[in-house]
């Protein structure tokens, strides 16, 4: 028997019905991930109580690709699929965004772990002034789409102002207070 170790060794993988994002935000959710996660809405939301579990230790990485699983959470909360979020150590980043999107009463942490909120990072290379204009627009359309997650999932107060702050490391019950997380376990 031939062993794929590149595939033993992906952090980001699917097993059962939970999805484990266990490193960055990157090509292996596109290849992997998101295609196991439509087969898994196909066969829960049939269920009456049809449940998929989100495993997340990471570090964060590239906002693109929490979106494709963002829309993914929303379509299997709209077909009545509890999404359950878990998070033993770190939810850093897109981490964060992802770990709070689950379904309210079904997001758990635990005690030691912590969230890093903020807006990330959107640079820009222009080469003339149209350029600039575009890129600038996008970078600003990244923030909004980050302020406007955290809005949507969570309760962070006087989120406008303390999302500024890059090192945004959130802890114990203070998790559960801004509604990044639901309940300890």
């Amino acid at each position: 028997m031939t062993r794929d170790w590149n595939k033993d060794l992906r952090s980001n993988f699917v097993k059962s019905k939970t999805i484990f994002i266990h490193d960055n935000f990157d090509q292996d959710i596109v290849s992997y991930v998101l295609p196991s996660f439509d087969q898994l809405i196909k066969e829960e939301k049939d269920k009456k109580e049809g449940k998929i579990i989100i495993d997340i230790d990471a570090n964060g990485g590239y906002v693109r690709y929490l979106k494709g699983l963002l829309a993914r959470v929303e379509k299997a909360k709209k077909e009545g699929i509890i999404i359950e979020t878990r998070c033993f150590a770190y939810a850093y980043s897109c981490g964060s965004i992802l770990a709070c999107s689950g379904t309210k009463g079904h997001r758990y942490i635990s005690e030691t772990a912590e969230h890093l909120c903020h807006l990330g990072a959107a640079g820009l290379y222009a080469i003339n002034d149209v350029e600039l204009e575009r890129q600038s627009a996008r970078v600003k359309a990244h923030f909004d789409f980050v302020r406007s997650c955290y809005s949507k999932y969570a309760t962070i107060p006087k989120l406008n102002e303390v999302i500024k702050d890059d090192c945004l490391f959130v802890r114990g019950q203070t998790i559960i207070d801004w509604g990044l997380a639901d309940k300890f376990y």
